[in-house]
């Protein structure tokens, strides 16, 4: 196994044992974290809302793959387990990071495909960075089956049949968004029953209209009628201090 870079800043190294695959299995894995580190590397250079990769090895006696990046302070869950409440400006403060995100994938023609809290990277200066992007596809190509994570996966990612061919756009990861701002406002992601963006049955709505305005236009069934980025950017949410 080769020596890492050496750096004067720490890192986060995350092992993966592939151990149990064959060797065109983890072929193809490998092809697909080497993919992963290409992309993340671009668009952290777009943008500093995306976590930057910097080196990867796979240990063939071991089987176990070595993914070095970023160190951050922990992930968004993480965050909001730790806090009870999160305060109106610190919900917006973070909201408008997650939308600087959800800008540079669409501007790269990427659909994430598993945005969620665990994905999301807070940093010590409270940036937002968005990590793994395993299964994230180009915009406007076919994806074969389900994908993702439940509840925060748009429905048509999530709940597809095994066989099921979709289209790829942004608007799967604009209902992610919406889900993060709900998980942000009641503590938990949203469902699938419709209507999505109505709080839980034992919470109270919340009293801000302009952020159940984003919840009623992200947290939608149909991805047709599903808002896109610029929207989520221009809304009075997203814009007003």
């Amino acid at each position: 196994m080769k020596t890492f870079f050496r750096t004067d800043k720490p890192v986060a190294i995350k092992v993966v044992s592939l151990a149990t695959l064959n060797s065109a299995e983890t072929e193809v894995l490998i092809k697909s974290v080497l993919t992963e580190i290409e992309m993340s590397n671009r668009l952290s250079q777009a943008s500093r809302h995306v976590v930057h990769m910097y080196d990867f090895d796979f240990d063939q006696q071991t089987g176990l793959a070595f993914l070095v990046m970023e160190l951050g302070k922990h992930n968004l869950e993480e965050e909001l387990k730790a806090q009870s409440h999160l305060s109106h400006d610190a919900r917006k403060q973070i909201w408008r990071q997650l939308v600087k995100i959800a800008l540079v994938l669409h501007e790269n023609n990427i659909v994430h495909l598993d945005i969620k809290p665990e994905n999301l990277i807070v940093f010590p200066d409270n940036r937002i960075k968005l990590v793994d992007l395993g299964i994230a596809q180009k915009a406007y190509r076919h994806r074969v089956g389900s994908n993702g994570t439940w509840l925060y996966s748009a429905p048509e990612v999530r709940l597809a049949s095994r066989d099921h061919v979709a289209l790829n756009t942004s608007k799967s990861d604009v209902w992610s968004w919406g889900a993060v701002l709900y998980r942000m406002t009641y503590h938990i992601p949203p469902s699938y029953k419709t209507p999505c963006h109505h709080p839980p049955k034992n919470q109270h709505k919340s009293r801000d209209p302009d952020l159940l305005d984003v919840l009623r236009h992200t947290l939608v069934l149909d991805p047709r009628k599903r808002v896109g980025p610029s929207w989520l950017d221009g809304h009075p949410y997203t814009r007003k201090r």
